[in-house]
């Protein structure tokens, strides 16, 4: 998955899925209003759902017109995009990495490191964010989460693996 970035001119905002057995990238054009405003230096992470289906959380970037982005999106690969927002309303990086993981509740815990504030101070502490679509649909909560919630296990089978090479 790729979305948005710069080219030394302008700034994107498309979606690119490539796949990987056939070696060859598609284009995803918005299926609904609701989409991330063009960006660069933001971070895309994927998830697969509860019910298999694969989304992308973007978080933060830098703007077509220079500005610091502090949203979150939450897009399916069907072109739908969902803006969310944080409860502490701390969140404004550019040039930042994150990461997600599905836990066995449904709740996805985000972490981002690194990068830039506003103010072009380098940030060098973690900050650690959960979403969880039943119980908060569009925000994100600050903090780890909750005790007991565990990585969600999931395998990837493909169409050329067998039980023996698993």
């Amino acid at each position: 998955v790729l979305f948005g970035g710069y080219n030394g001119d302008k700034i994107f905002d498309g979606l690119w899925l490539l796949d990987v057995e056939r070696k060859a990238w598609s284009y995803m054009a918005p299926s609904s209003p609701l989409w991330p405003q063009p960006r660069s230096d933001h971070t895309v992470c994927t998830m697969v759902c509860e019910e298999g289906e694969i989304k992308m959380l973007l978080m933060g970037g830098e703007g077509d017109k220079g500005e610091f982005m502090s949203d979150c999106w939450i897009v399916d690969l069907s072109g739908r995009g969902e803006k969310l927002t944080f409860d502490d309303e701390t969140f404004c990086r550019w040039g930042h990495s994150a990461g997600c993981v599905m836990l066995s509740d449904g709740t996805v815990a985000i972490s981002a490191f690194g990068g830039y504030t506003t103010k072009s101070k380098c940030v060098s502490s973690p900050c650690f964010y959960q979403w969880n679509p039943h119980r908060h649909p569009s925000v994100l909560c600050s903090g780890l989460p909750l005790a007991g919630a565990v990585l969600r296990p999931h395998t990837h089978v493909s169409a050329s693996s067998s039980p023996a090479s698993q």
